[in-house]
């Protein structure tokens, strides 16, 4: 065995010094750099299981990439081009010198509106003001190209709604949503046919709710939306983000004519009550009671009950009248209406309206500064008269 001088033997020994640092100091920094990687990736799961989460727990009508797109594909074929002859069918109901309320119907001719498919075997949902004083001379385009002659089965002016008939079968329809659950801010799409020109889809979102007072029609409870309402889409769908109808297209304040941003819907749930009772009926029977009512304010506040400052007061009551015969008194100020508060009459003259005939109702109203319940059964409203509006009786509203 050969000898190894001192100047070899020092010179093995520091090869495998530096060679064992090395091999040491190379797997610290290999663990340093894989470990940031495994906590991101960690992160990114977390993330994603959050998301998912989040996705699966929220029911409000938030746009997707692409849930615009699959509303508008569900809709589109369920909405019909509703046309007739040589006629301007143009309407405003004046405001004032500035501003109107436009129902935009198409001026040019062969050009009144749109309607809604409801049933497979040809009932379709429309406003009236597009359909009224034709007579029998009504066309439908659908979105297939096909077209059929329709037949009115019935009107519901108070409403500005109507429902007419085409005979054709398995056609696409809509599905029918809740506009109790429509909220400032979700997103719609109004689908109609504009200027006739076809199917076009506009998007925006909820300005309002429960609009009223308008002037438009005697039963209110507007939908507000900035999606565009331009003539020839009256009697169109409103539609949330999941394909649903949530409001009929009918009218736009105006003050050029043309589409500013503020158009009106006719909320589902009305729609389909008006539906259901010319389908089953023939017309609109609505609930009465017999009462006259106004909202409250600071002055009937500081009168009757100085601690309320909403609500709505009874101005009087019609005898023998549900209300009469239930004890409801001139001077009550109803608070609430099966447990719902009434912030004002609007909102109960449509809930006592809609109800059928014969609904029992809770109300609770304060009277000589004492609360008091009682309830009131509906009856049919009379065709003279208005559900509040007991003057059609030669009672006077004080």
């Amino acid at each position: 065995m050969p000898k190894i001088n001192k100047k070899e033997y020092i010179l093995i020994i520091l090869i495998l010094v530096l060679s064992f640092f090395s091999g040491y100091t190379g797997g610290i920094i290999s663990h340093k750099n894989n470990s940031p990687k495994k906590i991101k990736y960690e992160k990114v799961e977390k993330n994603i299981e959050s998301n998912q989460k989040l996705k699966s727990n929220n029911n409000t009508n938030i746009a997707e990439p692409d849930s615009i797109s699959r509303a508008a594909k569900t809709a589109i074929p369920a909405v019909v081009h509703i046309s007739l002859g040589r006629r301007n069918m143009s309407q405003f109901v004046l405001r004032n010198s500035s501003t109107s309320i436009y129902k935009p119907l198409e001026k040019r001719y062969f050009t009144l509106g749109s309607g809604i498919i409801i049933s497979p075997d040809g009932y379709i949902l429309t406003n009236n003001h597009v359909v009224e004083n034709l007579g029998g001379n009504i066309s439908t385009s659908l979105s297939d190209g096909r077209k059929f002659k329709a037949k009115i089965i019935g009107t519901d002016p108070k409403t500005d709604l109507a429902v007419i008939k085409i005979d054709a079968k398995d056609l696409p329809t809509i599905k029918l949503g809740d506009s109790d659950k429509a909220d400032v801010g979700d997103v719609v799409i109004a689908v109609g046919n504009p200027f006739g020109i076809g199917e076009t889809v506009t998007m925006g979102i909820i300005s309002a709710v429960g609009r009223s007072n308008i002037g438009i029609v005697e039963y209110e409870n507007f939908i507000q939306t900035d999606a565009a309402i331009n003539p020839g889409s009256s009697g169109g769908a409103l539609v949330n983000t999941r394909g649903e109808l949530v409001g009929v297209n009918t009218a736009i304040l105006t003050k050029s004519g043309g589409y500013e941003g503020i158009g009106f819907a006719i909320p589902s749930n009305m729609a389909k009550k008006v539906f259901s009772d010319i389908m089953a009926n023939g017309e609109v029977q609505r609930g009465w009671i017999g009462v006259g009512i106004q909202d409250v304010n600071v002055e009937i506040a500081g009168f009757f009950a100085k601690n309320i400052i909403k609500g709505v007061i009874v101005n009087d009551v019609m005898k023998d009248s549900p209300a009469y015969l239930s004890g409801l008194q001139k001077g009550d100020i109803i608070i609430a209406v099966d447990s719902k508060e009434i912030m004002n009459k609007n909102k109960v003259k449509n809930d006592i309206a809609e109800a059928p005939v014969g609904k029992k109702f809770k109300i609770n109203l304060v009277r000589k500064g004492e609360i008091v319940s009682l309830y009131v059964k509906t009856s049919k409203l009379p065709e003279s008269a208005d559900v509040f509006d007991v003057r059609n009786f030669n009672v006077p509203a004080k």
